[in-house]
C-alpha cells in the first residue's frame, strides 16, 4: 500500500494482521495506490524513495498455523491445493518446482500476487514456506524498511508507526482471524523442526522462538 497523502509504504505480508492494518490505513483517505500485496521493490520508485517505509511480521510457527486454518476454510477457499490435507502433511508439503498435474501449480497465477514481479518470482520459487523478511529485502539481502513491527505486538507498534506518519492513534479491528487452539498444540518434533529451517532467516532475524 502506498499513500502520498502520508507519504508511506506499507508492505503487506499475508497473515500478520495485514487486512486489519490496511483496512485502517484506508481510512486515512488521500491518494493511495497498491492496495494488497505487493513485494516492495514493486513500490520502491523515485517519487516513493524517501517515504516511511514499514511492516508487519509473525512468529513463524504461529503463522503456519494461521495459514493452514484460513486455507481451509470458507474465506480461503480459492486456496485448493493444500484443502484436504492434515496440518502435518501441508507442513511437510516440499512446495516448488511444481508437477505438471499437480494442482499447487495454481499458485503461480494468484491474482492478487501476480500485479507484483518481485512477489510472484517469490512464490515460485519459495512457496509455501517463503520467510517473511524476504518481502522487504532487495536482491542482496538488504532489508529496506524504516520499520517492523511484530504481530505479537500489533496496537503497541501500530502506534509507534502512527506517530511516525503523523496520524492520531487508530484502534484497530481484527480481520479474518481464524479459529483455532493455540499454535504449539499443532506441531509434534518433526513438523516444529521443519518449520524451524524452512523460516530459519525469519527466527535469526526477528529474534522469534517456539512458545512465544
Amino acid at each position: 500500500m502506498i499513500s502520498d497523502k502520508h507519504k508511506f509504504i506499507y508492505t503487506k505480508v499475508g497473515k500478520t494482521g495485514s487486512s486489519s492494518i490496511q483496512t485502517q490505513l484506508i481510512k486515512l483517505g488521500g491518494n493511495q495506490s497498491h492496495l494488497g500485496h505487493y513485494h516492495i521493490l514493486d513500490d520502491i520508485n523515485e517519487k516513493t524513495q524517501n517515504y516511511f517505509k514499514f511492516t508487519f511480521v509473525r512468529n513463524p510457527w504461529a503463522r503456519c498455523v494461521s495459514r493452514y486454518f484460513y486455507v481451509n476454510s470458507r474465506v480461503g477457499k480459492r486456496h485448493t491445493a493444500y484443502r484436504n490435507s492434515t496440518f502435518n502433511e501441508y507442513i511437510k508439503a516440499k512446495g516448488p518446482p511444481y508437477e505438471e498435474n499437480d494442482d499447487r501449480k495454481f499458485l503461480l497465477t494468484f491474482d492478487w500476487c501476480s500485479h507484483s514481479p518481485n512477489l510472484q518470482k517469490l512464490y515460485e520459487k519459495k512457496h509455501p514456506f517463503e520467510n517473511q523478511v524476504d518481502w522487504i529485502s532487495d536482491e542482496s539481502g538488504k532489508i529496506l524498511t524504516d520499520f517492523v513491527g511484530k504481530l505479537e505486538n500489533l496496537q503497541e507498534d501500530f502506534n509507534i508507526i502512527c506517530d511516525k506518519i503523523g496520524i492520531p492513534h487508530q484502534q484497530l479491528p481484527h480481520i479474518n482471524k481464524s479459529k483455532h487452539k493455540h499454535y504449539t498444540e499443532y506441531y509434534d518434533d518433526e513438523t516444529r523442526k521443519i518449520v524451524e529451517e524452512k523460516y530459519a532467516k525469519d527466527i535469526e532475524y526477528f529474534g522469534y522462538k517456539f512458545g512465544e
